[in-house]
């Protein structure tokens, strides 16, 4: 195993299928560190925010972002969905509010 963690790998991924002509990128997608480690995904708040900016530096600023979103999950809190909604602000800043689709 080369460390690279998997989000990273996953938006390196996502860069190429849009070359191919994907139109647009489906993820599952919880906004706190607390739901990560409640699902055991495997990688950081960081790690996935920061995918999702290297997804718009690499230009593809125009396809649908559409996030899956666990709700109810084990260990889901008002406090923990607030913190969710407050990452998808995140990312209408990143990719404009018709491209979000949560």
């Amino acid at each position: 195993m080369i460390g690279i963690p998997l989000v990273i790998i996953l938006a390196i991924v996502a860069v190429y299928a849009m070359r191919w002509g994907l139109a647009s990128l489906d993820l599952s997608f919880t906004g706190t560190q607390e739901m990560i480690d409640n699902l055991t995904l495997g990688y950081k708040l960081e790690q996935q925010m920061k995918a999702f900016q290297m997804f718009k530096d690499a230009g593809y600023t125009e396809q649908k972002v559409k996030l899956y979103m666990p709700l109810n999950a084990p260990g889901e809190t008002a406090q923990t969905l607030l913190q969710t909604i407050d990452c998808i602000r995140e990312l209408y800043d990143m990719f404009g509010r018709d491209h979000v689709l949560p």
